[in-house]
Order: C-alpha cells, then sequence, then structure tokens
C-alpha cells in the first residue's frame, strides 16, 4: 500500500476491477465474514493519479502489522479514471493525513481507529523511508506506529520540531508554517504560508525563482546529470518552520544519487501545484529528501520532529 501523508480514506482494489488492477491484491467481500457493504458509491479524486478512483465504500476487520482494528472504512474501488503515477508496485492508498485525536473523529481509516480504540502507547507514528544507497545498495524502510525507534531515543539526539497549523486538519495534510527561505544566493520572508510533506512528490518544490537559483547554483539545467561529488560543497537550503531551529538541507538532500548511476537535481517548481487545499504552500519536502531523515509524526503534540537517520541512504 502507497502511505499517503496528504490523503485521508484508504483505497483498495476490487475483486470485481478488472482492467485497471491487473497484477494486484484484490479484495474479495465474500471472502469475509465480517464484512459490511455501506451502501454508497464515491469517485474520488487523487492528485498523484491525475484522475478519480470510483468505487463502493465498505468496512471490516483489518489486520494491520499486529493490530486488529475493527469498522475500519474503506472504497473497494473497481475504475480508475485517470494514471495513477505512482501505483506500480502498491494495490492502493493508505490515507495517513494529520487530524486532532482531542476532536471526535469518524474512524474510518486504520491510524484514526487505533487512536480511537487506544492501540497505541502514543499517538504517533514514524517513518523511515527507503532509499538507494551510494553503493547501489537499497536501505528498507520502516513505519513505527505509536513509538519511535529505539535507536532514535537517546536524550542527547538533536531533532528539528516543525508545529502543525490547525488549516492541517481541514485539508487532511501535514501543515507546517513557512517563514523564510534562505540560501548562498537567495532570501525571501513568508506571511500565511505552508511548508507539506509529502511520500508520494518526490522532489523537494519550491518557488519557481528558487527553484531556479539553486539549480543555476549547482549547474543543473534541463534535467541534466550534476556532478556527485559537489554535493559536500553545494548551497545549504535553510526553512524556517516555525519550531526552535531552522530545517537546514544540503546537497545530498535535494541531489539524488540513483544507485550509483548517477546524480540528479530534484529540485523543482511547485508552481505547477494548482489543488486549492495546497493553496498558500510554498515548499513541499518530497521523498527524496525524507529519505535522509528519521521523521516523526506526532498527533498529540502537534508537530513534526525531524532527525538525521542513522545510516545515510
Amino acid at each position: 500500500m502507497l502511505v499517503d501523508l496528504n490523503w485521508g480514506p484508504t483505497i483498495v482494489p476490487s475483486s470485481s476491477c478488472e482492467y485497471w488492477c491487473i497484477d494486484r491484491h484484490q479484495f474479495n467481500s465474500s471472502h469475509s465474514c465480517t464484512y459490511r457493504d455501506m451502501q454508497k458509491r464515491d469517485s474520488l479524486h487523487y492528485r498523484p493519479a491525475l484522475g478519480t478512483f470510483q468505487g463502493n465504500w465498505s468496512m471490516d476487520v483489518a489486520h494491520f502489522g499486529s493490530f486488529i482494528l475493527p469498522d475500519v472504512q474503506f472504497v473497494e474501488f473497481d475504475r480508475i479514471d485517470g494514471i495513477f503515477t505512482y501505483y506500480q508496485g502498491y494495490d492502493g492508498v493508505l490515507g495517513f493525513a494529520a487530524f486532532d485525536p482531542k476532536i471526535p473523529n469518524k474512524p474510518w481509516n486504520p491510524i484514526r481507529v487505533l487512536v480511537a480504540e487506544r492501540l497505541l502507547d502514543r499517538n504517533l507514528f514514524a517513518l523511515l523511508l527507503p532509499a538507494n544507497g551510494a553503493d547501489g545498495n537499497s536501505t528498507d524502510g520502516e513505519l513505527h506506529l505509536g513509538a519511535v525507534p529505539e535507536s532514535y531515543t537517546d536524550s542527547d539526539r538533536f531533532f528539528v520540531t516543525v508545529p502543525i497549523n490547525p488549516r492541517s486538519y481541514k485539508v487532511d495534510a501535514w501543515l507546517g508554517n513557512m517563514a523564510f527561505i534562505s540560501y548562498q544566493y537567495g532570501y525571501e520572508q513568508f506571511n500565511n504560508s505552508f511548508i507539506a510533506f509529502s511520500l508520494v512528490d518526490l522532489p523537494l518544490l519550491l518557488p519557481t525563482e528558487h527553484a531556479n537559483m539553486i539549480n543555476a547554483a549547482i549547474n543543473a539545467h534541463a534535467g541534466t546529470p550534476v556532478d556527485c561529488n559537489k554535493r559536500s560543497i553545494f548551497p545549504n537550503i535553510t526553512l524556517d518552520v516555525g519550531g526552535s531551529e531552522p530545517l537546514v538541507l544540503t546537497g545530498f538532500d535535494y541531489v539524488y544519487m540513483d544507485g550509483g548511476k548517477g546524480c540528479k537535481s530534484m529540485v523543482s517548481t511547485i508552481d505547477n501545484l494548482e489543488e486549492e487545499r495546497f493553496r498558500n504552500v510554498t515548499v513541499f519536502f518530497g521523498s527524496v529528501a525524507l529519505q535522509r531523515w528519521m521523521t516523526v509524526f506526532d498527533l498529540d503534540e502537534k508537530e513534526i520532529r525531524l532527525t538525521t537517520r542513522d545510516h545515510d541512504p
């Protein structure tokens, strides 16, 4: 399943899905004695699919890691009107959008059921993304529910904290306040702007002027490769995200080494992000940058915490 931080519902392929679901694990309600048909058909627009998932709302018991979750609601889709850009290798979408656990919420996806049923020691989850290393080897990803990985719990470890803006709960996203961007050749202060975090979008998305200036500084033009050996001297990008310390990105965060095959800039423009709920989002912190961090999404403390992962990809 594709975990999406900017999405709420859970979407799985139905056994009645044919052309759109070839080579996918499919949900067959006739094989479940706890299945309930919610008698509602829906069409959910999903931005990465460039279209919509169409199907019926259903409810069933779900096995999620070591947890058994009652009354999980999901859409069994039988049709995709669009192109699921990141669909290769995934069966469906698992929504992990932010919500306030102190406000009554309909527990319609696994993370909300976990919170509503008080199954977690702490209402948070921690992510280590799969990553390609400089030697061409890959590092497995990890999703920790209710706890931070033990190796990251030492008291002297440094975390960058991003307080969550309340607008996050209205738009199904994790949004922090964005105060300014600074780097070797530029600086800009923002008012009423946000930073969003994404596992679906690969690049670091910046306003066009800043994206162009960063790419010019590292000699990345029209998708041409950049010198991997110069990543240590590429300009840092400093993001004031409302916490006590800024979030500082180095060339290793925004230049991607493709399994030892070469390096390319993953800085791109955010101006094409036209979805209304992302209005006033100035920076999209994509999955390529997140690969180098262990990230904690804390619902109780209403914050995101980032620390450099123990083994750099």
